[in-house]
């Protein structure tokens, strides 16, 4: 990912600006001008908007009909209105046993603490 595009995504979600009132105006323009578009698009007067990045839960995901991925995360908006997941959020880690380690660290120690253990004895 380029500086560009996580720039964009941490100022399109209000990345950086610590007043909480500013973030809520922002927010409710947003959705001012999203409705306004709606009802422009329903007039036949289409007008491409602008590309964003914006979080949705899984509940929010669950209600867009045609979504392809339900999950919780950062989606992103095309200019056309179409929409597409970016980052998703899994709250159980995903990963598979590669390397045997407790059980290598566990054969080393014993065998290394009783060689380290007889030369400390004949000391």
């Amino acid at each position: 990912m380029s500086q560009g595009v996580y720039a964009k995504i941490l100022a399109d979600l209000g990345g950086g600006n610590s007043s909480a009132d500013r973030t809520r105006m922002r927010a409710e323009s947003r959705r001012l001008k999203r409705q306004e578009q709606r009802n422009k698009r329903r007039k036949g007067k289409t007008k491409l908007g602008t590309e964003s990045y914006f979080f949705m839960t899984e509940n929010m995901a669950a209600d867009r009909p045609g979504l392809r991925s339900k999950k919780e995360g950062i989606y992103y908006r095309n200019r056309a209105g179409k929409i597409g997941l970016v980052f998703s959020i899994n709250k159980d880690p995903i990963y598979r046993k590669t390397l045997p380690f407790f059980e290598i660290a566990g054969d080393t120690v014993k065998e290394s603490f009783r060689r380290n253990l007889l030369k400390e004895v004949k000391f």
